[in-house]
């Protein structure tokens, strides 16, 4: 077997191996894996550290076991394929790739007390793995000698724009502090996915930043043109790579769409996808814990905000009736809410009579640790898991 040292403590120790598992993934003739190594260190964003819950990191927390590394190279439905270490006393060091989807299986399959946990955080990983990627100049490798090219006209390209910018007296750092907040806010939501700042920050934000760059090196475009009429090879070379950035952000616009038309089995769909556009989950009595925060756990599992109604306790008392009639609701979680309400017909509770009525909405008790009705963090993560679990259940049928 012949290993390659990526860095000082990552190891791959078997790389025929790896370019066997990522040809037979990828479909395509891949014989040098230098070309690998170089996407891994000179791109961003291209290793991410796990634990044994699917939690992810940036830089190797004490309780990481795991190394992902983004080959570069894609299978045929576009899914990013990975290499997974493991790790030793020494670094990171092993073989196995896969997509996202089939590694987190395999810590499944190996954590069983974590099934749970890791499923629920599988999306959380992809839309982290999704932020970070957008940041590189190059996302994927879809063929090796243009990337290569790429590559290397990139690392020129930036070196002129410096060049260009120091003799106008232009500081671009001005532009790298405007970006810092945006980014540092979305790595926090991904992280958490529970913050107030997740209810502003969207996909939309950062298009809007970028176009605003876009807008500002059309700009500079002109008065580099105006200014240094000798240069024209140089102007034209930086109008390339000015139309390469139009072109990326075209293609981040058009990404959420090619998502949605990707064909996903029961076991990889997950929150809106389940649910589709035409139903909504009902939330009774949960506003202790603040709809916001709801709303923030309710997107690690993939669900959007319209997904959701919320009801306080006030207003249950007379909605139970609503629930069958309305027939939008695919679900309900009750969190506190009163025992006593109009049209029980016999039942002690509302949750009783949704369990054992047909055609009501799944029901699902979110309970605290003492067993009281009461929604708080956990036991709205463990009804949201309930419903997706029902959900895939229909959705084999």
């Amino acid at each position: 077997m012949i290993e390659m040292i990526i860095e000082k403590g990552i190891v791959v120790d078997d790389v025929e191996s790896v370019l066997c598992g990522i040809r037979e993934l990828s479909a395509r003739k891949i014989e040098d894996f230098e070309t690998i190594k170089k996407f891994i260190l000179s791109e961003k964003n291209t290793k991410f550290y796990l634990d044994n819950k699917l939690n992810s990191y940036m830089q190797p927390d004490q309780g990481c076991i795991y190394i992902w590394l983004d080959t570069g190279y894609t299978d045929y439905k576009g899914n990013p394929i990975l290499i997974s270490l493991l790790r030793g006393w020494e670094g990171f060091v092993g073989h196995v790739v896969g997509t996202i989807h089939t590694l987190a299986e395999s810590v499944r399959s190996f954590f069983r007390l974590n099934r749970n946990m890791v499923s629920s955080k599988v999306a959380a990983f992809r839309n982290k793995y999704e932020s970070k990627v957008d940041t590189r100049d190059i996302k994927h490798i879809e063929d090796e000698q243009e990337y290569l090219m790429k590559a290397c006209c990139s690392s020129a390209s930036e070196s002129v724009f410096a060049q260009k910018f120091a003799e106008l007296g232009i500081d671009m750092s001005v532009l790298e502090s405007d970006l810092e907040p945006e980014m540092a806010e979305v790595e926090e939501v991904q992280e958490e996915a529970l913050s107030a700042v997740e209810e502003e920050i969207t996909i939309g934000l950062l298009l809007e930043k970028m176009e605003g760059m876009q807008a500002y090196m059309d700009e500079l475009l002109q008065l580099v043109e105006n200014v240094s009429n000798e240069s024209s090879a140089q102007i034209a070379e930086l109008q390339k790579k000015n139309e390469e950035y139009k072109r990326v952000i075209v293609q981040m616009r058009t990404f959420s769409q090619q998502e949605a038309e990707e064909e996903k089995s029961p076991e990889e769909m997950t929150g809106h996808d389940l649910l589709g556009d035409h139903s909504k989950i009902l939330v009774i009595g949960g506003q202790e814990l603040g709809v916001n925060i709801m709303q923030g756990i309710a997107k690690v599992y993939g669900f959007d905000k319209k997904d959701f109604e919320f009801v306080d306790y006030d207003k249950a008392k007379d909605f139970t009736d609503r629930i069958r009639k309305n027939g939008k609701y695919r679900a309900v979680i009750f969190g506190a809410c009163p025992h006593k309400t109009a049209g029980l017909a016999g039942y002690s509770s509302t949750f009783e009579k949704m369990k054992n009525e047909s055609g009501m909405p799944y029901a699902a008790d979110a309970r605290s640790k003492s067993g009281k009705l009461k929604v708080t963090k956990e036991s709205f993560r463990s009804a949201l898991e309930l419903i997706c679990q029902d959900m895939r259940l229909d959705y084999a049928c």
